[in-house]
């Protein structure tokens, strides 16, 4: 079983790529067809928050449980298929789910971004600019 991490407007792309799509988002979109877990969710209060008020609350969550026991519960969710965390930030690096998995990583699990930011903006074709004097 491989964990990579992503947001949930790749869902219905993880979904054919055959991996099974697990929240750690505290509230999740009408649309998501997945799993949560709140073991890993910020809590309401702290979504609006600065970085760095909500980093120590969040390491507060992570101090609740191991990273163990976290592998082990999702894979039981996931039936041993590969699974990625979502949430909503479109680029991991403001988001709770890359320190998520810094954590998981450090422990020796490895946690990798399924579609980064930077492969995603490559892939999107620049803006057609108009021409003003086209007719």
């Amino acid at each position: 079983m491989k964990i990579y991490t992503s947001y949930f407007a790749k869902a219905e792309q993880i979904r054919k790529d055959e991996k099974f799509p697990i929240s750690i988002a505290r509230f999740n979109p009408k649309f998501f067809q997945g799993s949560s877990y709140q073991m890993l969710a910020p809590y309401s209060n702290m979504l609006r928050m600065e970085w760095e008020d909500y980093l120590p609350l969040f390491d507060k969550i992570l101090a609740k449980t191991t990273p163990n026991q976290c592998l082990s519960d999702l894979e039981r969710m996931s039936q041993g298929k590969d699974i990625v965390m979502l949430c909503y930030e479109k680029d991991h690096n403001d988001c709770h789910r890359k320190i998520v998995a810094d954590w998981m990583n450090e422990a020796g699990y490895d946690v990798e971004e399924l579609y980064k930011i930077e492969e995603v903006i490559k892939k999107e074709p620049p803006p057609r600019q108009l021409d003003l004097f086209q007719g």
